[in-house]
């Protein structure tokens, strides 16, 4: 709700006018008594998905250096959905060969220059396509090669040849190398460093040294030092501090900035940083800090409402708030984020409608599967080393053994074909979701 303590601004206007949209959206449900909209429009999705996996409009060539992106965002996205086969891992390892450089990374488009954002775009949707095939695709010494030269003396990562250093060049390169199981000191050298200097007074991370905190570079700042298992180099309570008041108290998602509006991209680059943060506390020594030990500090129903009442178009697709058009970023992580809400630090499910509505889970680390990212080890461990014994991060192996953990004690503690509760604000157990499959 907007509380002014001075005259209206663009900004409160703005807020005021988003607030009343998206409640329009809540009451028509409540008031009507029609709770059996709050549902996951899954076909339509995938439909519109499938559509623009095949084909894109010619109004998109102006992003014709995205092309990896696109990739992802739509395969992953239909992954979460539970609709990603195998018809799909051929078509993708296929296309992104032809965007992979001879020098090493993948460019945005076929005879482009790398970059290392469409390379995690690239290597991040062969995990998703998680086939011997789609991992052969990557020439892994080659990448170590364009990583290294990639690397900045101030100790983060130049996007492309003479480009710019910021915080998505620490979580493009670090993500690649843990994926491919090439992450080795050298690659970490000073990154911890320049992470904690663009950490702003506010507790979030900035894009770099000396600017706003901000949702995205937050993520990747974060998301980085825990795949290597170094996150207690920040401030972590001052993060904590700073991402818990960046959830909206009308709307339900989340802003990306003090004073910005909600937006579902935000629901994974906000959303994520909760179960990163306990995991590090976790790692880090949970003695020394109270965990809670059934939820990540957020609310993940409000989140999911906002998700599945304000942002699904009826159209298929996701959108960022009411009166958008839905695109497929946007879809990609708005599904990511309400995938992430959905399975919380004890293994349970805090799951808004019924079951149908329920995801894939995703691995908080790299946003592809947890299953995605178990089966790539099995490929990429029985490889032969490298020249440069490279592996992938303790942080992002730590969790996963930790997730495994979890579910082998709750299958051992729960009795055969136990029965799964749903509706508004249950719970239900990942294997109860299995039965219903």
């Amino acid at each position: 709700m907007v509380i002014l303590d001075g005259p209206e601004t663009l900004t409160s206007e703005d807020q005021h006018s988003c607030e009343e949209n998206v409640l329009a959206f809540f009451k028509h449900v409540w008031l009507s008594g029609a709770q059996a909209e709050i549902c996951l429009q899954r076909e339509a999705h995938l439909a519109w998905l499938k559509r623009g996996f095949t084909s894109l409009p010619p109004n998109f060539a102006g992003l014709d250096a995205s092309r990896p992106w696109f990739v992802f965002w739509i395969a992953h996205a239909m992954e979460v959905l539970g609709d990603f086969d195998d018809h799909w891992a051929p078509k993708v390892a296929s296309f992104l060969s032809h965007c992979q450089d001879p020098t090493g990374g993948f460019a945005g488009g076929p005879s482009q220059l790398p970059h290392l954002a469409p390379t995690y775009a690239a290597v991040s949707a062969l995990m998703v396509a998680g086939t011997e095939e789609a991992y052969q695709v990557v020439d892994r010494a080659a990448m170590y090669d364009f990583l290294m030269r990639m690397k900045s003396p101030e100790g983060g990562f130049k996007m492309h040849d003479e480009g710019e250093t910021d915080m998505r060049g620490c979580y493009c390169a670090i993500a690649v190398a843990s994926m491919l199981h090439i992450l080795t000191d050298e690659l970490m050298e000073g990154i911890p460093e320049y992470i904690c200097r663009c950490q702003t007074w506010e507790g979030g991370i900035a894009g770099e040294e000396g600017l706003e905190a901000h949702g995205g570079y937050s993520y990747c700042g974060l998301a980085t030092l825990c795949i290597a298992g170094k996150a207690d180099a920040l401030d972590l309570h001052g993060f904590l501090k700073w991402a818990v008041h960046k959830q909206m108290t009308h709307e339900g998602g989340f802003q990306g900035r003090a004073n910005k509006l909600v937006d579902s991209c935000y629901s994974f680059w906000q959303g994520a940083i909760f179960p990163l943060l306990h995991e590090a506390f976790r790692q880090g020594g949970s003695e020394k800090v109270p965990l809670p030990k059934d939820h990540c500090w957020f609310a993940p129903e409000p989140l999911q409402m906002y998700l599945l009442l304000a942002c699904q178009h009826p159209a298929g697709g996701l959108r960022d708030k009411p009166n958008k058009s839905a695109d497929f970023y946007h879809t990609c992580y708005a599904l990511s984020g309400m995938a992430v809400s959905q399975y919380d630090v004890s293994n349970h499910t805090p799951l808004l409608g019924d079951l149908g509505n329920l995801l894939e889970r995703t691995d908080i680390y790299y946003n592809v599967l947890l299953e995605k990212a178990e089966r790539k080890c099995t490929f990429f461990e029985a490889l032969p080393p490298l020249a440069v014994p490279g592996r992938e991060g303790v942080g992002a192996v730590r969790w996963r053994q930790h997730v495994a953990s979890l579910s082998a004690v709750e299958v051992e503690a729960s009795p055969p074909h136990q029965a799964a509760t749903g509706g508004y604000g249950g719970t239900a157990s990942p294997s109860a979701r299995d039965q219903t499959m």
